[in-house]
């Protein structure tokens, strides 16, 4: 599909001339993408980005910053590394893990691995031996979607993460916990319930969560190296497990940006792209920058008002990013060494410094 390109006419006027002149800058025609193919480097000025020079100057003050690229009409205007990392490194992007497991979800669907979001997550579980009681039976997949499974959990007010990271049985700590919400009433993050539900993909699918990905996701979009870490019983960590270099998570926000499609392919359905990233509930939320938030399926939402979407993004632990604005053509994708976060304040400093890098830096400086 080809999108428009803009003319944009900057008239100079310049008092020692008798006629006025002007300078032409044509932003270069886009085309989606293609994304097995390598990307393109674009200059910025043939992108409508403006003065890199004060982009670059700022991330490279960002203590704990180790990558940022932006993307520009599908291709690459700005890319850079810090803390001795490069183009190969990969980076581990904690709760970016959910967004792809969203869309793992949605080709577990087409692929009929899972009939519905509707089935209750009992009809995957039941031959693997974990108990579940009866009220965790009437949990369906659309609850652990949209974090709304019910459990009694306490992720950033608590030390129930921790906790379930440090156990050795990584389903059962999740099980054993009382249900204290109807599914489907109340949002409670919980990445031990997304973990749950990359157990479903794998029992659905009868195939590693990491060999299912790469045979029906990353192949296809030219993702080449995503390796994802192993939790009990031998399962992939769907909840905050990959590892991956910048320039691929960047494939995976260009490929939302194009409606889930690579070239000529549908990779995912435009239909899922929209539902995963519109308000599934009715509250918003600002942080620092990030104003007027909310959630999808396990895609955030940024709003302009109730009617109007900003753009959407991935929102990994201490400032991992892949933030997707439609209405620019546009991704940025941020990675940020979030180890021993205490050390400089905790994780929120370091993802409060990193929004105020792509709302006060970089996004005044994309021409619409």
């Amino acid at each position: 599909m080809i999108r428009s390109y803009k003319l944009i006419l900057t008239l100079l006027f310049l008092t020692s001339c008798s006629v006025n002149q002007a300078e032409i800058i044509i932003r270069e025609e886009y085309s989606e993408i293609n994304l097995s193919d390598p990307w393109v480097v674009s200059e910025p000025s043939l992108s409508g980005v403006e003065n890199l020079k004060s982009i670059s100057e700022k991330a490279s003050k960002m203590e704990r910053l180790t990558s940022l690229a932006i993307i520009r009409d599908g291709k690459i205007v700005f890319e850079e590394y810090f803390r001795d990392q490069s183009k190969t490194s990969l980076h581990d992007v904690r709760s970016v893990t959910k967004s792809i497991i969203s869309l793992l979800t949605h080709i577990a669907i087409k692929e009929g691995f899972i009939t519905s979001l509707e089935d209750p997550i009992w009809k995957y579980l039941k031959d693997t031996g974990f108990e579940l009681s009866e009220e965790q039976k009437e949990i369906k997949i659309i609850h652990l979607l949209t974090m709304s499974s019910g459990f009694e959990w306490l992720e950033n007010s608590g030390n129930d993460f921790v906790d379930w990271v440090r156990s050795d049985q990584h389903i059962e700590f999740l099980l054993n916990r009382e249900l204290i919400n109807e599914p489907g009433s109340e949002f409670t993050y919980n990445s031990a319930a997304v973990h749950l539900l990359g157990v479903i993909i794998q029992e659905g699918s009868g195939i590693g969560l990491d060999n299912f990905a790469e045979e029906y996701f990353f192949s296809k979009i030219g993702v080449e190296q995503a390796y994802w870490e192993t939790m009990s019983n031998g399962y992939k960590n769907g909840g905050a497990g990959i590892r991956s270099r910048t320039r691929d998570l960047a494939r995976i926000g260009q490929l939302m940006l194009q409606d889930g499609r690579s070239g000529e392919d549908q990779i995912i359905e435009e239909n899922w792209v929209y539902e995963s990233t519109a308000p599934y509930y009715d509250w918003r939320a600002d942080y620092g920058d990030l104003q007027n938030y909310t959630y999808g399926y396990l895609w955030w939402v940024k709003e302009i008002d109730d009617t109007q979407k900003a753009g959407y993004l991935a929102w990994g632990y201490g400032g991992q990013f892949i933030y997707v604005v439609p209405a620019k053509n546009l991704v940025i994708v941020t990675t940020n060494d979030w180890r021993n976060a205490s050390s400089v304040g905790g994780s929120s400093v370091l993802e409060l410094e990193t929004f105020n890098l792509i709302f006060n830096h970089i996004l005044p400086k994309v021409r619409d």
